[in-house]
This record gives C-alpha cells, sequence and structure tokens, in this order.
C-alpha cells in the first residue's frame, strides 16, 4: 500500500526539480534557499512513507503473511441489504480494522504499553494455539512455574498440624497466602476469615450443608443464572425442609433499587421478604440465604452489587415474598474474581466463593470461601467434624470441642499446602498489572468481538452470528470477558456448535461449547420454553452429549472467553475462523445445518435400493459424491464401494464391529498404528465379511458370518463357530472377556454394549496386532433398530475435496518445515499462523 504513496513523492520531486532545472533558469539567493527547503521538506516526506513501508513489513514479520485480497467493507448497522454477488463485496468492517485503529477506539487494551512484557512470560506455550477459554480456565504464565518450582526445592514443607521445623514453615505460608487474598480484595482480617478449598464448588458446598436452616421457616432463594454449583444448594436445603425459589435474571432488577413499600414512616414495611425494622439481629428470626453470580458464566453478564446490602436490608421486598428473616448474601465470583476488581470494604457479602485456577492458572484444585466473622456466628453451624478442626474429642462419648478460628474450623482435614504456595505469587501477578487494567484488556478484546460478530451477513444479507449478553457498546460495569453465540445458516437455521468447536480444534482454536453448567442462564439467554427443556430430556439430550439442535431449536451456544494475557491476533483467529468456515461465499454453513438426510431404515434387504447419501443430496449440480466406503471393524481399513444400502445406524455394517484390549477400551489407530494394516471385505450376497492382514501376507484371512437373524438370542445362533462367538469359548486367554459376553465398550468417552467374540478372532486378532485383544460387534435391541454403531460422533461421514487438498499441503509444509531445521520457531507467540494476518486476508 505504500509503493503508489512513494512513487508520487518521486513524481513530485523529479518535477519540482524540472520547474527549476530544466528551464535553465538561474536562481537568485532566495530562490536558492526555497528550492532547498523544498527539497528537505521532499526527502522527509519520501522518509516517512520509507517509515511506513517499515512499520508494515513489521506488523507482517510479528501478525502473519498479509493477504493481497482487498475486500470492502459493508455497513456496520444492522444493514441487511445485499452486497452483491461477488465474495470480495461481501464483508464486515472488521476485515480492514488494524490494530492500531483498534488500539485507538480502546485505549483501555494492552496495560498502557505492558502487553508485550505481559507475553513474554507466556512463550512456553504452543504457537500454534490460541486458547480462548479463560472462563474455564485461564493460563499460568512461566514465572509462576519457576516461582513454584523453586519455593518446593528450597526448603521442606511439612504438615502444618504440627511443631516442627517444618510444619511451621507450612504455618507461616499459609498465614501469607491468607493475608494476601484479603489484601487482594481489600479486605480486613477482623472482618473476614479466608477457608480454603478445593474449588468454589466446595465452598458453596460448606455454606449449605453448615447454613442454620430453620425447618418450614428459612429460604434459599437464587437467581436463575447461576452454575450448578449454587442450584446444587437446594438439595440441601431441602433435606432440612427449606423451600426454595428460583429469580429469574428480570426480577433482580428491583434487588438493586429502595423496596416499593414503604409506611408512613418512610420504613420499610416488614412484609414480602423484608427482613424487618430493628429486629433483624434476632436470634430467634430464620435465616435466609440469597446466592447470585457477580458475572454470569454463560453471557458474561455483570449483577449490580448494589444487591448485597439491599438484599441483606429489605430482603427481597419487591421480587418475592418470603417470611420475615435474617438475610445473608453469598456472591460467586469465580468467574468475576479472574478478570475484574472487587472491593470488599464496599461491597460486603456474607459469603464470598472462589477458584484460583481461573484466576491465574496455577495451582488447579485449590480455591477459597471468604467468610464475613459476624455472618458465620450468626448462621453458620458446624456440623461435621475431623482433623484440624477440633481442639479436643472423645471416642467413646458425644464429646468435641471445635478450633475458636474461623478458617481451621471449616477446613476439614489437611489443607493443599503445597498448592496455595502458589497463591500469593499468582495474586501478586494480577497485582501488579492492575485488576481494573485486566478488566479494561478483556473488555475491549470482547466487545470488538461481538461487535465484529454481529457485523457479519451471509450474502443474502441474513445474520451470521446470533449473540447472547451484553450488546456491544455495554460498558465494562455490566460486561465481562465473556462472548456467547451460535453461527446460523442463510436460511436462519442453526448450526451444530459441536461442528463449530471440532472445526476450531483442527484449526487449534480452544473455545467450549454447551450449556456450561448454567441451565437457567441457557434458558433465558436461548429463550427456551419448559415444553423445549421437556421435549430435549425425552430426546435425550444430556450435558456433553452432541445434540446440539432439536426440532431447530439449540440446546446451548459456542463461549468465547479472554483473559488477560489474550491478544488482538487471538480475537482476530476467532473471527477470521469464523468468517473462512461460515461467512458468506463458504458453502460449509448451508451444508452443516442441513436437516438429516432422509435414511430409510425399515430395510436392511442387501439387494433393495439404494437409499443413500448420493441420492439424498440436492441436484443443483454443485455438489457431487465422488467416493463412498465403509468401514466394517472401526479404526481399520475401508472398503470402496459404489452403493451401499442403510441400516439401522446409517450404513450396513458400517464400524458396527470394533477391536477392544482387556479393558474393554475400543482401539484406534492413535493407540495401534497397524490397524490401518487390516482389511475387511463385506459381501453382500454371501453376507460374509472377510478381514485380512495386509503387513502379514502369509497369515491367512478370517472369515466371519454377518447374519444376524435372531438378535436377542444367544450370540451362537447367529454366528458360526469359526468366528468362536460363543459362551466359553477357545483361545479366552488375555483379554478377561470371554466368548460371547456382553460387555461395555468405550469409545471416545461414551460407553456402548457389545458382544465379545472368543476362539479363532481372538487369535487371530491378537497375532495380528501382536497385542492381547479381540473382535466386539454391537449388541442390538430387540427390535433391531436404534442406537448407535461404535462411532464417534456421527453415522454418515463427508469430506471434500478441498479438505484433503488442503490436509496433502499441510502434510508438505510440515515435512518442509521439518526439514529447515525448525525455521518457524522463531514466530512470535500466535503470529504467522495462516490464520491471522492483521484483518487484511
Amino acid at each position: 500500500s505504500a509503493a503508489p504513496h512513494f512513487q508520487r513523492e518521486k513524481q513530485h520531486c523529479c518535477t519540482f526539480q524540472g520547474a527549476f532545472l530544466n528551464e535553465g533558469w538561474e536562481l537568485d539567493g532566495s530562490a536558492q534557499l526555497r528550492f532547498l527547503v523544498s527539497k528537505m521538506i521532499t526527502v522527509v516526506a519520501v522518509l516517512f512513507v520509507l517509515l511506513d513501508l517499515f512499520q508494515e513489513l513489521l506488523q507482517a514479520y510479528f501478525h502473519g503473511k498479509l493477504s493481497r485480497s482487498k475486500i470492502k467493507p459493508a455497513s456496520r448497522k444492522g444493514d441487511t441489504k445485499t452486497c452483491g454477488e461477488d465474495r470480495k463485496t461481501i464483508a464486515t468492517h472488521f476485515e480492514e480494522h488494524p490494530e492500531d485503529k483498534f488500539r485507538k477506539d480502546y485505549p483501555g487494551y494492552g496495560y498502557k504499553g505492558q502487553l508485550e512484557s505481559v507475553l513474554q512470560d507466556f512463550k512456553h506455550l504452543p504457537a500454534n494455539e490460541t486458547y480462548l477459554d479463560h472462563a474455564g480456565a485461564t493460563l499460568c504464565s512461566l514465572p509462576q512455574i519457576h516461582s513454584h518450582a523453586e519455593m518446593m526445592a528450597s526448603s521442606t514443607f511439612g504438615n502444618p498440624h504440627s511443631r516442627s521445623p517444618s510444619s511451621q514453615r507450612t504455618t507461616k505460608m499459609l498465614a501469607e497466602a491468607r493475608a494476601a487474598v484479603l489484601e487482594h480484595f481489600n479486605a480486613s482480617e477482623s472482618e473476614y476469615a479466608v477457608i480454603f478449598t478445593s474449588g468454589a464448588t466446595q465452598a458453596i458446598k460448606i455454606v449449605a450443608e453448615n447454613f442454620k436452616w430453620t425447618s418450614g421457616h428459612s429460604t434459599l432463594a437464587y437467581s436463575r443464572n447461576n452454575h450448578n454449583s449454587i442450584i446444587g444448594m437446594r438439595t440441601i436445603a431441602q433435606q432440612a425442609n427449606a423451600p426454595f425459589l428460583s429469580l429469574p435474571r428480570s426480577s433482580l432488577a428491583a434487588l438493586s433499587s429502595p423496596p416499593p413499600l414503604l409506611n408512613r414512616n418512610g420504613d420499610p414495611e416488614p412484609q414480602g421478604g423484608m427482613a424487618g425494622s430493628d429486629e433483624d439481629d434476632d436470634s430467634s428470626l430464620p435465616c435466609h440465604l440469597f446466592a447470585f453470580p457477580a458475572e454470569c458464566n454463560f453471557g458474561g453478564d455483570k449483577e449490580d452489587l448494589e444487591m448485597i446490602s439491599r438484599v441483606k436490608k429489605f430482603g427481597l421486598a419487591g421480587a418475592a415474598r418470603v417470611e420475615a428473616g435474617r438475610w445473608f448474601v453469598l456472591l460467586d465470583a469465580a468467574k468475576h474474581a479472574a478478570t475484574s476488581p472487587l472491593d470488599l470494604s464496599v461491597y460486603k457479602p456474607d459469603f464470598l466463593c472462589l477458584s484460583f485456577y481461573k484466576m491465574f492458572g496455577l495451582p488447579t484444585g485449590l480455591g477459597a470461601l471468604l467468610v464475613r466473622r459476624e455472618a458465620a456466628e450468626a448462621c453458620l453451624e458446624k456440623r461435621f467434624f475431623s482433623g484440624g478442626t477440633v481442639l479436643s474429642a472423645r471416642a467413646d462419648e458425644p464429646l468435641h470441642v471445635l478450633r475458636e478460628d474461623l478458617s481451621q474450623r471449616f477446613e476439614d482435614g489437611t489443607v493443599s499446602f503445597l498448592s496455595i504456595m502458589a497463591v500469593k505469587e499468582g495474586l501478586a501477578r494480577l497485582g501488579r498489572l492492575g485488576m481494573q487494567g485486566v478488566k479494561l484488556h478483556t473488555w475491549s478484546l470482547r466487545d470488538f468481538l461481538a461487535s465484529s460478530l454481529l457485523s457479519m451477513r451471509h450474502r443474502n444479507g441474513a445474520p451470521l452470528i446470533e449473540l447472547y449478553g451484553p450488546r456491544p457498546g455495554t460498558g465494562p460495569e455490566r460486561a465481562g470477558s465473556i462472548c456467547s453465540f451460535n453461527v446460523k445458516a442463510p436460511d436462519g437455521s442453526y448450526v451444530r456448535y459441536s461442528e463449530v468447536e471440532m472445526l476450531a480444534a483442527l484449526e487449534g482454536i480452544n473455545i467450549r461449547t454447551g450449556a456450561f453448567c448454567n441451565p437457567g442462564a441457557t434458558q433465558e439467554h436461548l429463550g427456551l420454553t419448559a415444553k423445549d427443556l421437556d421435549t430435549f430430556l425425552q430426546d435425550g439430550k444430556v450435558c456433553g452429549d452432541d445434540k446440539c439442535v432439536i426440532n431447530g431449536t439449540p440446546t446451548g451456544a459456542i463461549r468465547v472467553s479472554v483473559g488477560y494475557m489474550s491478544t488482538f491476533a487471538d480475537v482476530g483467529c476467532l473471527l477470521h475462523f469464523v468468517w473462512k468456515h461460515f461467512g458468506a461465499g463458504s458453502n460449509q454453513a448451508q451444508l452443516m445445518s442441513s436437516p438429516s438426510l432422509p435414511l430409510d431404515t425399515t430395510s436392511t434387504d442387501p439387494t433393495a435400493p439404494c437409499h443413500g447419501p448420493a441420492h439424498a443430496l440436492p441436484s443443483t449440480g454443485e455438489i457431487e459424491l465422488s467416493e463412498l466406503w465403509i468401514y466394517p471393524v472401526k479404526s481399520c481399513a475401508g472398503q470402496l464401494v459404489q452403493s451401499w444400502p442403510l441400516g439401522p445406524s446409517g450404513l450396513l455394517y458400517d464400524r458396527e464391529f470394533a477391536v477392544i484390549d482387556s479393558q474393554g477400551t475400543a482401539l484406534s489407530q492413535k493407540m495401534e498404528p497397524l490397524l490401518n494394516q487390516i482389511r475387511c471385505h463385506v459381501d453382500l450376497h454371501a453376507q460374509r465379511m472377510l478381514v485380512e492382514a495386509a503387513h502379514k501376507p502369509d497369515m491367512p484371512p478370517l472369515s466371519l458370518s454377518l447374519q444376524q437373524d435372531c438378535p436377542d438370542a444367544a450370540p451362537e445362533a447367529w454366528a458360526e463357530a469359526e468366528c468362536g462367538l460363543r459362551k466359553g469359548g477357545a483361545g479366552g486367554g488375555g483379554t478377561g472377556l470371554e466368548g460371547g459376553d456382553t460387555t461395555f465398550v468405550r469409545v471416545c468417552g461414551s460407553r456402548q454394549m457389545g458382544l465379545v467374540y472368543g476362539g479363532a478372532a481372538r487369535r487371530w486378532f491378537s497375532e495380528a496386532l501382536g497385542r492381547e485383544c479381540t473382535l466386539v460387534r454391537k449388541n442390538r435391541p430387540a427390535s433391531g433398530s436404534g442406537g448407535k454403531n461404535f462411532y464417534n460422533e456421527g453415522q454418515l461421514l463427508a469430506v471434500s475435496h478441498e479438505s484433503l487438498q488442503g490436509l496433502r499441503h499441510r502434510l508438505e509444509d510440515a515435512k518442509n518445515s521439518k526439514a529447515s531445521n525448525g525455521a518457524g520457531e522463531e514466530r512470535s507467540r500466535r503470529g504467522e499462523q495462516g490464520c491471522w494476518g492483521g484483518w487484511r486476508w
């Protein structure tokens, strides 16, 4: 872009000289001075052009190769006008939004120039990955790792429940860690106690198990956008005969304003969830508990922390009617504390739960519960005691005396003191950056990401993204560091979020999908009705499965969350990924969101006409099925066919068999590369499968019958003796499973039932692979239909020639890169990865 400018300056210089010299003019003193000044100005202009060119080259070096494509930006504010057929004219403002403009628009980004020094501490991370799941767990820096290792290597630390020198060192370290936590949240030790836990979940459980629930009178209230760990408190409350209230987020606004019900003196009326006036401290009143998240882990919505004092004083007045009592507040800050400041001298919840790995990455499995000492005395009653929590106890009598120190009283057993050693350094790291700076940095990235995603349009002008949570432009006081969304096809249907996640994984982008253990926020953000949720349950929807869209309705979302070390380039990778795979000009969104192919599952007749994918694809001429493969034995070599019937679970016999080890785990080529040498051939007319070992040509093939006339009968009723599929078959040693047994087969984390082969099949596969293993076949229910074969994700898999060509190029690039002795190792972190080129690709 600097070259034309340079040419113009050069022409200007030549023209200027010609005007005075080529005409043969004789210059006087003042004219010579004007000429010299003008020439100097021209030289300075050229220098500025060269400087711009140098800066652009530096940007190309640090942020990846710049593409030569020129894409015109589309309207930013909801313009649904079609931009034209040429994909170069279908774009969004982010594609020509360089980092310098981003920095100008978001001055809070980058810690006032300190970001580069921050990134120096993360050079140990893979350069070919982009991490955008900081709400799940953030990354730890190299100095944290070194500091923790040096501390453990420098001395001996013993169990703190002793007086030995090593124990005293541990005790001193624990005290320093508690003080660091209090200092980070600006809390005084006289007001708050720090109880170390295994995480925020255990902190919540401590409150629920030890809260003074009064049967029939106490109430547990929580906002609907809480994590499951908060919602799970209701089981303990219900055991104590204490009802619970689930408040929609829309009702929380009433808890941030003065109560609407006042008496003639202007005091709140003691009704409808109000605690009363001067009797708030009366121990005869029941204890109520209200819990809410400072920041929702689904959409990143931040709540008004003024609710804390409002609820403690007036209860739920204006939102719900509850029996008068003393109200206490639990604040879930597990997400909020990672990227935002929290001042406990201003906002004073009675209980605050944390997870340190969400704040600074190391250690994992460690959190804390901060408890107001006054609240603990009023509403907590320790019911369980253990080592370290008592001053004395009797084994023969129901007698024990709890420790007076609040932390020691609730830390059952020995705390994870070697992990707690890392807390001080992690908090110090955040302190050096300043939590206000972290908040502005992460909010800037999130706001820009949300704005850019919303600007994306399909060719027909339809929006590409459905955004959940705060809208772009919402300030950092109400919007956090999470951006959740779903991808939509040109026809308005939803793309399965699991497909987006898998494609992102292929490009080294770490994101999270699903409901994020937050069913209430999922329901509210996606607009799900009770009927929708019932339909999901009836359809078998469970946490962690791949049922992303049911009856056209999404069951979850895609979550992108940034951390204190995230960069503009990280967000750029994600935006480029979304645009490349699902944006205008891409057929991917249309293909991936299309309804399931109309499979004929009523017939398994091998002579029946094929109703497979080739006939189900649209006859537009744009898509052609060139090859059809089946893989009878999972992870073994496939069989190329011209046409093929459909069975109860996709292509007939496809991945109906698997090779398992002694633990019942289905082997894959990652675990056993020799599986690619096992070749299978299915003869539909003979109803037999022939299995050969290509790497052992002298080994005779294995012939198996495919007949399954009576699925529920004993295995020998539908398998020949040569298969060894019979109870107590020969050759049973090694796997621990007898032929004919049914067993759970673990396939990539899921469990399925299968029938085990013994005898000849077991001996053949064990010899072919050089390890103890055997064959297993999918165990079908009595109906002969339903259930899936041993596949990971889908019953029908499609791959394009373009994808195969891309894979070949990547293999060639990897080979060339290896041959060049790692020439690319000096690339900056997440720089030249081919997915981000400074907003110009």
